[in-house]
Formats: C-alpha cells, structure tokens, sequence
C-alpha cells in the first residue's frame, strides 16, 4: 500500500519495553539514518498480570500502575524527544487491547521461560487503558506545540471492530484483519504527515 519511492523498514523487538527501546535507540534505530520513526511500545511495559495486578485478589493495584505508566511515558517522551532533536518526525501507534480485555497470569520458571497459567486471568485491559490514555496525552501535548509526533490509535481501531472476524491471532497478537486495519491507519496518518 506505500508509495514504492519510499523504503520501509520494519523491525520487530518483541517482549521489550520503551525503556529497552530508549536504551537502544542508536543502534536499532538512528543507525539507519530514518527520515520518519514509527513507536510502538505499552503492552509489554505492563509487565503482564504481574505487574500491576495482585495475585491473591486480583485486584489492579493502583499504585503499581501508576508507576508503570509514568516509567512508560518517560522513555517514551526521552524517544520522541531524541528523535525530534534530529528533525525526525515520530508516529506513535497504542497497544493493542488484549482480546475481551483479560490476560492469562504468567510467571517465570528456573530456566527464564514464561509460563502461561490456564484458567487464572487478569482484567488486564483496566490497566492498559490508563497507559494508552497517557499516550493519547503525550502525543496531544506535542501536537499542541506543532511538533511532528502523530498518534495511529490502534486500540480505537479495535474498539471500532469488536466482532471482526480475524482481529487475533491469539490474546494478544493482531490477526490478518487486525493487521490489515492497523496498516490502514499507519499509512492514513503516514500520508497526512507528509502534506
């Protein structure tokens, strides 16, 4: 769907976090000399159920939520910062919700590989939502300062098609639709930014 004049390069870092994102910016990032950077960074930063829910209640723990969303914002703003000291434009896309809005609770084995726990779920989406809110937040501030930071509201799309068929591949993962919608919107926004 992208004019061919123009080269695009994908990478994908997944499990990571803007915090990793930040802290590898020059090598994964300002290596290939970019004209426009897309972000996008949050479900991860959560931490899964774990990190902002309790596990005996499994209640949201306010205070651990507010904590990942302003670690999150911060090395997502320390990004876009960068970025535009070197006249690069930045397009930030939200998190994807997670399917009906609950997470599997996971930990970690002796070996450092994530177990998924059957049948104990999170409502992770209550948390997720107050990160993507301060995304939305972020990227307002710097259109309100003319600045060249543009928001692809991925988790409006999937809002906007709830009982779309093919919108995952599993709880987490966009499907063929889903894809195919966030591609839309990337590029919709992409266009609008080089007027």
């Amino acid at each position: 769907m992208l004019d061919p004049a123009f080269t695009l390069i994908t990478a994908n870092y997944g499990g990571r976090t803007a915090k990793w994102g930040y802290e590898h910016l020059e090598e994964n990032v300002l290596s290939y000399q970019p004209d426009m950077v897309t972000l996008w960074w949050g479900f991860d930063d959560m931490g899964g159920c774990p990190g902002t829910f309790d596990r005996d209640t499994n209640e949201l723990l306010v205070y651990k939520l507010e904590s990942v969303v302003e670690d999150h914002i911060y090395y997502l703003t320390s990004q876009i910062d960068a970025l535009l000291e070197l006249g690069i434009p930045v397009i930030v896309m939200t998190p994807v919700p997670a399917l009906q809005g609950n997470l599997p609770w996971s930990h970690f084995d002796e070996n450092n590989n994530l177990i998924w726990e059957e049948g104990h779920w999170c409502s992770f989406n209550r948390g997720l939502s107050a990160l993507v809110e301060a995304q939305r937040a972020l990227v307002a501030g710097y259109a309100a300062n003319q600045q060249e930071v543009y928001l692809v509201d991925v988790w409006q799309i999937y809002m906007d098609h709830p009982d779309a068929e093919k919108m995952y591949m599993d709880v987490v993962h966009p499907g063929s639709n889903g894809a195919q919608l966030i591609a839309e919107g990337w590029l919709e926004m992409f266009e609008a930014s080089q007027r």
